[in-house]
């Protein structure tokens, strides 16, 4: 093997289901790298004369083969992966030097630099596998692997799906729930959106306090997607609730094209206005914010369907 500190390690993920993996040496280094092994369902030999209790119970289920004894030449013959964990050096060198003949991927616990892979620090969320190699520094590695998936989980990091899945309707701080439901989940989803779509509520108390939580405007614009709301005035009067008083008190005009141009274009792409309001059309579109008269009484299902097609149909026009 030709060693240079200077390439880095190539990552790619080992598809071993079904495929046979060695281990040897049975102690906590094979303990905690025996699950995921297990759990990518590789064909899994143990060679190692004891082993700790987590790794016999292991074998007593049935996950694994062990074979209880020292490693011999030949053990690694017809395998694609092995990791060599045993406190005797000279039979890792061994099994070490068996795994370069034959051209097996060799992790070797005691020497790093001896082996011809590395295992990467690993987590895992949502489906998404972060693995994580800095060269011989494992604690450094863990500590990047453990900032990236707390990333994930608070929404910090975004990782949108692009690929065809299940639609679905996300509300984010639609009432009483879990306490993160804005903070972290609602700016998770934010993150994973095709469109953002502010209902007809209190534009002040309701929609403007989840706006107010720090991070979710920029985890808004950082989503890159149609912005669209829905006008909570009709006819100068407010759909529901106090939300004409409570305009008044922030110095908004109770009507569609007010309430516009306080959400802005810095944060608005579309906006539906009711029927009764299209003359209010010309003033939203000036201040930079497409908008379209559409009905928005939600009466029935029926007509809340068609609301939420209209919606949607701006933002595919929004999109371009």
């Amino acid at each position: 093997m030709v060693e240079n500190a200077e390439q880095p390690a190539y990552p790619v993920g080992l598809r071993l289901a079904g495929r046979r993996v060695v281990v040897i040496g049975g102690g906590q280094v094979a303990q905690r790298r025996l699950p995921a092994l297990i759990a990518a369902g590789a064909d899994i030999t143990l060679v190692s004369p004891s082993a700790t209790p987590s790794v016999e119970a292991m074998a007593e289920a049935g996950e694994i083969r062990w074979e209880r004894r020292r490693y011999e030449e030949g053990d690694l013959a017809d395998t694609w992966y092995a990791l060599v964990a045993t406190t005797d050096r000279e039979a890792n060198a061994r099994a070490s030097a068996e795994a370069e003949r034959t051209r097996t991927w060799c992790v070797r616990a005691d020497d790093a630099e001896a082996a011809t892979a590395w295992t990467p620090a690993t987590g895992r969320i949502e489906g998404v596998t972060v693995a994580v190699l800095t060269g011989t520094d494992p604690r450094r590695s863990a500590a990047v692997r453990d900032a990236i998936v707390e990333g994930l989980r608070d929404g910090t990091l975004a990782a949108p799906q692009h690929r065809a899945r299940a639609p679905f309707v996300a509300l984010v701080g639609g009432g009483p729930g879990d306490p993160d439901l804005i903070t972290v989940r609602g700016r998770r989803l934010l993150a994973e959106a095709d469109v953002v779509i502010f209902p007809p509520s209190n534009p002040v108390v309701s929609i403007g306090t989840i706006l107010a939580v720090p991070g979710i405007r920029e985890a808004i614009a950082e989503a890159g997607v149609p912005v669209v709301g829905l006008s909570p005035i009709v006819g100068d009067a407010p759909v529901r609730g106090m939300a004409d008083k409570v305009l008044a008190a922030v110095g908004v005009e109770a009507t569609a094209s007010a309430v516009a141009r306080h959400y802005g274009s810095g944060l608005l792409d579309g906006w539906l206005v009711d029927t009764v309001d299209a003359d209010a059309v010309a003033e939203v579109e000036a201040a930079g914010i497409r908008c379209r008269a559409v009905p928005l009484m939600m009466t029935d299902v029926d007509a809340a369907a068609a609301m939420a097609r209209e919606a949607l149909a701006l933002a595919e026009e929004v999109r371009g």
